[in-house]
């Protein structure tokens, strides 16, 4: 609890009265949390920096700095959210050894609980949030070197870990840089990055699924925007190739209108007018074969997220087995 004192001098010569405000860390940090629950992602993060500056000395001051951060992203301020993050990366880093919360089970440590609680440790999860502000900035290529740099930097750490619980954080940092080559679209990276991921692993069987997946990416239908281009020669061809039949069809009646006007213009004597509608018809043309080509790209794109749309479909689909005294019940579970 922090007391400050407020004065305040309501006429002169009359003595000052000082009333006390009390600030209490648990409030503070439930204020934050209440703004963030209800979507006010700036206020939240406001609210959180507020927690770390009155209150440096308590526990969940690291807490409330990465989720300051963490609110910054949501609320769309990425360069905020990635300073969050690179002043905790670097306290990390300078500060010594971890010590992340890591749950046991009887006298098991289970080696995926494990590797998501040191994940979930505000330092690990500062990597986390610089990696998504860089992937959300088109930065794909640094964004999977930061998550790269994470496994590094938590290997060097002395955490209670066995080979199982370090081969388990080693899948889920490849998990996770694998789906940043794979939300853009880099097939072969995401596949090499899958390839590793221990098949005994918690992963392991998603991966190999999502790996069976990516082999048929190659023989998925595709357009090539060389071919849409060149085709593109006759005024419409081009658009039919990439079945943008409507757009053909503008495209070859607006090409062939203009070239049937200037042809008849210049048959009738008038080459200024000819000229001019030549020009138009040129300009005309030209477009044609440029939008053909951009109708080529916006094909490949759109049958990259379907086919990214259904793998993630297949990844949050779950079959479980639930044992009972009378037997037992299957359950699937689809999250959307």
């Amino acid at each position: 609890m922090i007391t400050t004192g407020v004065s305040c001098a309501l006429f002169p010569g009359l003595v000052q009265a000082e009333t006390p405000v009390l600030l209490y860390p648990s409030r503070q940090f439930s204020l934050a949390e209440r703004y963030a629950r209800q979507g006010r992602h700036d206020q939240a993060a406001m609210e959180y920096e507020r927690f770390a500056a009155l209150f440096p000395e308590k526990k969940r001051t690291e807490e409330a700095r990465i989720r300051a951060g963490e609110s910054w992203f949501a609320a769309g301020d990425m360069e905020r959210a990635k300073a969050a993050a690179d002043a905790l990366m670097d306290a990390a880093i300078s500060g010594g050894d971890w010590e992340p919360e890591i749950p046991e089970t009887g006298d098991l440590l289970k080696p995926e609980a494990a590797a998501g609680a040191i994940l979930a440790y505000p330092a690990s999860r500062a990597w986390l949030l610089f990696s998504r502000c860089q992937e959300a900035g088109k930065e794909t290529g640094p964004a999977v070197r930061t998550l790269q740099e994470l496994g590094q930097v938590l290997s060097a750490q002395s955490f209670p870990e066995t080979p199982a619980v370090h081969e388990a954080l080693r899948d889920e940092i490849h998990w996770r840089m694998a789906w940043v080559w794979l939300r853009s679209h880099q097939w072969e990276r995401a596949h090499l990055l899958f390839s590793v991921i221990s098949p005994e692993g918690h992963r392991g069987q998603d991966a190999a699924r999502i790996m069976r997946r990516l082999g048929d990416a190659a023989a998925a239908p595709r357009k090539d925007p060389v071919t849409a281009g060149v085709l593109s020669i006759i005024p419409g061809l081009g658009q039919v190739y990439c079945e943008r039949y409507q757009d053909a069809f503008i495209s070859f009646l607006l090409n062939g209108l203009l070239g049937a006007a200037a042809v008849r213009s210049f048959e009738q004597d008038n080459p200024a007018l000819g000229g001019v509608i030549s020009l138009v018809g040129i300009g005309f043309y030209g477009g044609n074969i440029v939008g053909a080509r951009g109708s080529a790209v916006k094909y490949n794109d759109r049958a990259d997220e379907e086919f990214l749309r259904q793998i993630r479909a297949e990844k949050d689909a779950r079959l479980s087995f639930c044992p009972r005294e009378d037997g037992g019940m299957i359950m699937y579970s689809l999250h959307f």
